[in-house]
């Protein structure tokens, strides 16, 4: 075989990076008002989309999240993604401004739940109310060593208002599993999560946290079922 068929053989080839989906979530803690909604936007360190897959599909379908997060497949630094759902409610009609995130609290006599309406209770949040959250599978193999970055992007439904979160939010590491552990590539404006983690932090700061999901599943599991009284008397 001479090199020249070699070299012909070799460009017709090309190399494909495995999907790696993991479920990953995103929580900023800000306080809000009624008909405030909050947006994320993002991707890999270097700027590139991340492929993401919506975990919560709530049974109310006209509510905001539900027609929002509806064709959104992409966290982007882009606002409109093409063939993502529209909020229709009587006269508005409003454009996603990126990923939706949900409103969620601790509170279990809380109206709402973000399984059935896309906001309100949430079983993994055991912080408090304010809590905005991205809950979704995302494509691992697409980000730098398992990180990437995201801001939050707050519209205000009845008065036409929109704010990003401030130019210099100054997060270069993350106490991840209870260690300080560094960004790689990270610049002063942007948040900084790792892919397969549930990643918590507040609005406009620098400090993160990140934990495993599996783990923070677990410790829920235990919280929510507490030994039983006959397993205490054999401790």
């Amino acid at each position: 075989m001479s090199d020249m068929f070699v070299l012909l053989l070799l460009g017709t080839c090309s190399l494909t990076v495995a999907q790696d989906f993991r479920r990953t979530i995103i929580a900023i803690e800000k306080t809000t008002t009624h008909g405030e909604y909050m947006f994320l936007r993002g991707g890999s360190v270097s700027g590139q989309n991340l492929s993401i897959r919506h975990n919560v599909e709530p049974t109310d379908v006209t509510s905001f999240f539900a027609q929002t997060s509806k064709g959104d497949a992409t966290l982007t630094w882009s606002a409109y993604e093409r063939g993502q759902g529209v909020y229709r409610e009587g006269w508005m009609v409003r454009s996603a401004e990126g990923t939706p995130m949900m409103w969620t609290t601790n509170n279990e006599s809380a109206g709402t739940n973000v399984y059935t309406d896309g906001a309100g209770y949430w079983d993994l949040n055991t912080e408090g109310s304010g809590y905005w959250v991205v809950d979704v599978d995302m494509d691992c193999s697409a980000t730098q060593g398992g990180w990437f970055a995201f801001k939050g992007y707050l519209i205000d439904l009845y008065r036409y208002k929109a704010e990003w979160e401030g130019s210099y939010i100054n997060q270069y590491s993350c106490d991840v599993n209870g260690t300080r552990d560094n960004v790689p590539g990270a610049q002063p404006w942007n948040h900084y999560g790792i892919c397969g983690f549930f990643n918590i932090v507040r609005w406009n700061d620098g400090k993160c946290m990140a934990q495993e999901v599996a783990v923070v599943e677990q410790l829920v599991e235990a919280i929510r079922s507490p030994p039983s009284p006959e397993l205490l008397e054999k401790i």
